[in-house]
């Protein structure tokens, strides 16, 4: 599904498309940046909670979820890694989890539309 709002298209991201998220990733994240082991685990976990804003024809920058179990995580001392299974989201991903967990949003600063961001966390 797609969504388009200010000139900028929301929908699910692609595995063929991973050498330009990869690109998109580790400018956003400049030294932290996921593998494309990871990003493409995340992609065959739970690929409906991969997607990407596209303008004029570009991806300017992508996001990913999961679903968990909030019971499963309602402790204390909980961080981004236990949260993501070293974001590769292989054992924290439960198709049948009552709560969605924002695992990232990537842009890189060379984008200077900040709605890419805002219309990525919105959806």
């Amino acid at each position: 599904m797609e969504v388009k709002a200010h000139g900028i298209i929301i929908r699910r991201a692609f595995p063929e498309e991973i050498d330009i998220l990869f690109r998109i990733e580790e400018n956003a994240w400049q030294g932290k940046a996921a593998t494309k082991e990871m990003l493409l685990a995340r992609m065959e976990v739970f690929p409906e909670g991969v997607y990407c804003a596209v303008k004029e024809g570009r991806i300017q920058g992508f996001a990913v979820n999961q679903i968990i179990k909030h019971a499963r995580f309602d402790q204390g001392n909980l961080t981004w890694a236990l949260l993501t299974d070293n974001g590769f989201m292989r054992k924290s991903h439960d198709y049948n989890g009552d709560a969605l967990y924002g695992v990232s949003i990537s842009v890189p600063p060379y984008v200077d539309d900040k709605e890419v961001a805002l219309k990525l966390y919105e959806h």
